[in-house]
């Protein structure tokens, strides 16, 4: 991806600073999905991922409404909703207002990495705190 978009390179870890539409569109699904799993306490046998991974990667104007929309439920079962609410409005706010239309494939490349960039960040704090607590 980095080879053919000289003006934006991706990094290797998270990388908040980044404006990609398809970028950000991965890190909110993987947020809307950490939120679902952590409503549930992990007993789902079928999560957001599997039901919509493809369409959110391609056509996002039709899908994140709907996923936003149910996340909201997931809201209210977790210990810590403000930490998800700042999360998804800090990645929506960059998204210039509305879900892109259509993510092209370099595009949902882009959309892939976000996603787990974001999704593996969840678990580097929950390593960093156990690293603490031992010390």
């Amino acid at each position: 991806i980095n080879r053919n978009d000289p003006k934006e390179e991706l990094s290797v870890g998270l990388d908040r600073g980044n404006r990609s539409q398809a970028y950000l569109c991965g890190r909110l699904f993987a947020v809307l999905e950490k939120l679902q799993q952590e409503a549930s306490n992990n007993s789902l046998n079928r999560t957001i991922k599997d039901a919509y991974f493809a369409s959110a990667s391609s056509k996002p104007a039709l899908v994140f409404p709907k996923l936003v929309r149910l996340a909201q439920n997931h809201l209210n079962k977790v210990k810590y909703p403000v930490f998800y609410n700042k999360l998804m409005g800090e990645i929506i706010d960059g998204l210039n207002g509305e879900f892109p239309e259509t993510l092209f494939l370099k595009e949902q490349g882009k959309f892939i990495v976000g996603y787990y960039q974001q999704y593996q960040s969840f678990f580097e704090k929950s390593e960093k705190t156990e690293e603490t607590e031992e010390k």
